[in-house]
């Protein structure tokens, strides 16, 4: 997930396409229950 976030962070330096994928895949993953409760955890 750091990593991702790292990319949007970043954003000006990096291709709009590296941030929508960022954006959807942080999308996806936020979709599954466990990965929910595993980020709340943190």
């Amino acid at each position: 997930v750091l990593p991702i976030l790292q990319i949007l962070y970043h954003a000006p330096d990096n291709t709009s396409h590296h941030i929508y994928m960022s954006l959807i895949i942080l999308l996806i993953l936020s979709e599954d229950d466990s990965f929910n409760r595993n980020i709340h955890e943190i």
